[in-house]
């Protein structure tokens, strides 16, 4: 099915974990937007996914997903590590350590990256073929998408946008349609964008209805940023309150136990700050040996990931290309990443200016309510636990995760005339973002969260023209996700800036501190005995 997705945050979880460790809607929605749809034959809603799951050999029923281990694997590794771990930390065999570390992470991710031109040379790739006798039967009449493209996200947008425009080209003649609605969704609003760069802006975009920019990471993915550019660092108060929020599930009770009572006791006390003192003193022997191997091994040999790296685009490149030899070796990659940056990157706000001058309606949709890993600068923005909201919206002014606007500020925006931009939890202020009257903001909703409850949203946009964020009692500029179905335009009483919101589960942090303590040394002896194996080689 074309929803398939590998995810961002389950690559974000994978990766924040080796790191540590070696380191429906309602029905009164529904039939509103019924009645604000257009007449006629609309063009057809062309969905252009994030990301879809790799495989070593896609046509083979034998295959295998790429870079995706088991939780007994990870927890098998972290096992592995720890004796390593412990002697670089005190004895000081960092090397060693670096080694040790560089061939877990690629048991995991053996067989992903490309080549040093960006290219793909063992045969893998996604399991997404189409053609064009296909696709009449694959039209699909239910809102929010009529097609779905899939593609290989570890290519260059730039390339990717050529198959896209077959694409394109294809559902045009299939359907008799000159004009296409396009949804591109995180890394395939990147994708999108090269598409109407490469294809739409010399014909003045005469081959597009509407543009939405979903979930995007044009602007950037701050814990990939950071990784990409040898940036990485623990700011405490973030971790503190991740710690504080994110519900573990590490496919082991006592493990999960003993790591969610650790977290509780260092956040009561200054553990959290010397954890963090300690976590960046790793890194920093491993960061140019064990780190920056992996990542020019895996996503750093990734064109379609150097186009989520923006505010530190120089310093990724100075870091993972460093040196004559590397700008030798790597000079095709190079050229197809600086390709993306600056001829569309780096232009998105001439191009969307370009479509909007030409008539195409042009829209964002952005989440937020979570926070991201706290192993980055300004880990306190508000985001979907993946992408900040001020890159998502195109600037919209936000306040921290856990905080408001000035309310200084709100006052002066307010009497300027701008009040109704600024959202009911007083954490936005839509009228700063690229888009002031076409950006919607949904709280509560995870980056991969909740597909049903946006689509109406998506479909409204893309099926009504000149549709803004003041056309509908029911799809208002800030929403608020009430629960995985429901989604409510939001209120002043239902949208708390520092209610009680969990990442998953229903948590397991005791509220006692003394049974804090308690738990943790009986999860630690449990823990001791099933790591007992691994410490004692």
């Amino acid at each position: 099915m074309a929803l398939r997705s590998i995810g961002f945050i389950k690559w974000q979880k994978l990766c924040a974990l080796l790191l540590a460790a070696l380191l429906l809607v309602p029905a009164s929605a529904l039939t509103a937007l019924a009645a604000q749809e257009e007449s006629g034959d609309p063009s057809p809603i062309i969905y252009v996914i994030g990301q879809t799951p790799l495989y070593d050999d896609p046509a083979s029923p034998d295959r295998k997903q790429l870079a995706k281990g088991a939780k007994a694997d990870i927890l098998d590794a972290v096992k592995e590590a720890l004796p390593y771990a412990a002697r670089a930390v005190m004895l000081g065999q960092w090397d060693a350590y670096a080694d040790k570390a560089y061939d877990l992470l690629m048991e995991f991710y053996g067989g992903y990256g490309l080549n040093e031109n960006g290219e793909v040379v063992n045969g893998s790739g996604p399991d997404f073929t189409w053609s064009e006798d296909a696709l009449s039967s694959n039209y699909r009449s239910d809102w929010p998408y009529n097609y779905a493209f899939e593609y290989d996200a570890r290519l260059s947008p730039m390339e990717i946008a050529d198959d896209l425009n077959e694409y394109i080209e294809a559902v045009k003649r299939v359907t008799g349609k000159d004009k296409v609605s396009i949804v591109g969704r995180c890394l395939g609003a990147n994708v999108m964008l090269a598409y109407i760069q490469k294809y739409q802006e010399t014909q003045n975009y005469a081959g597009l209805d509407t543009a939405v920019f979903y979930d995007s990471s044009l602007l950037g993915v701050d814990m990939l940023e950071a990784a990409m550019s040898g940036t990485i660092t623990v700011e405490p108060d973030a971790a503190g309150g991740f710690a504080a929020e994110y519900d573990l599930d590490l496919g082991n009770e006592t493990l999960n136990e003993i790591v969610t009572l650790t977290l509780q006791m260092l956040r009561d006390t200054y553990g959290i700050e010397i954890t963090a003192k300690l976590v960046e003193r790793i890194y920093s022997h491993v960061r140019d040996t064990a780190v920056r191997r992996f990542l020019m091994s895996t996503y750093a040999s990734f064109p379609g990931y150097w186009s989520m790296v923006y505010e530190r685009f120089d310093e990724a490149k100075s870091y993972i290309f460093s040196g004559e030899k590397d700008a030798q070796t790597y000079a095709v990659m190079i050229e197809k990443i600086d390709a993306f940056r600056n001829q569309v990157q780096l232009r998105y706000k001439e191009l969307i200016a370009g479509m909007q001058n030409a008539g195409v309606e042009v829209a964002a949709v952005c989440k937020y309510g979570f926070r991201g890993y706290p192993f980055y600068e300004n880990a306190k923005r508000l985001s979907d636990g993946f992408t900040s909201l001020e890159k998502q919206s195109f600037g919209a002014a936000c306040s921290e995760f856990d905080g408001t606007l000035e309310e200084s500020y709100v006052a002066g925006r307010e009497a300027e005339g701008f009040g109704a931009y600024i959202s009911p939890d007083k954490q936005i202020d839509a009228s700063a973002g690229l888009l002031p009257d076409t950006t919607w903001y949904l709280k509560n909703n995870t980056h991969n969260g909740f597909w049903d409850i946006i689509s109406p949203l998506l479909l409204a946009i893309c099926r009504n023209r000149d549709f803004t964020v003041r056309d509908s009692d029911t799809w208002t500029q800030f929403q608020y996700v009430t629960d995985p179905y429901h989604v409510v335009p939001m209120t002043a009483d239902n949208c708390d800036p520092n209610g009680d919101i969990t990442h998953s589960g229903s948590g397991s942090q005791a509220k006692n501190p003394l049974a804090a303590v308690w738990n943790f040394f009986k999860y630690l002896f449990n823990l001791l005995k099933t790591l007992f194996g691994s410490l004692k080689k």
